[in-house]
């Protein structure tokens, strides 16, 4: 496993209630969610790094944030 994907999964484990439990389908949603604000945060590397494309990388993260309704 990528050990990035193990840190998110980790993060997820952590968002687990004082006694450890958590129902499987909330735990997917906080794993998927955390991944894509990963991906949301390339998006903002991106344009710090290449700023002739910042419409590009800024676009490309606001449709992320749309298809899959994710909040910042």
């Amino acid at each position: 496993m990528n050990k990035l994907i193990r840190d998110i999964a980790i993060q997820t484990d952590a968002w687990c209630d004082k006694n450890g439990s958590v129902k499987a389908a909330e735990w997917e949603e906080k794993f998927a969610e955390l991944i894509l604000k990963e991906c949301m945060d390339i998006c903002d590397s991106t344009q710090a790094q290449y700023g002739q494309y910042t419409f590009t990388a800024t676009t490309v993260k606001n449709r992320i944030k749309e298809q899959f309704g994710v909040e910042e």
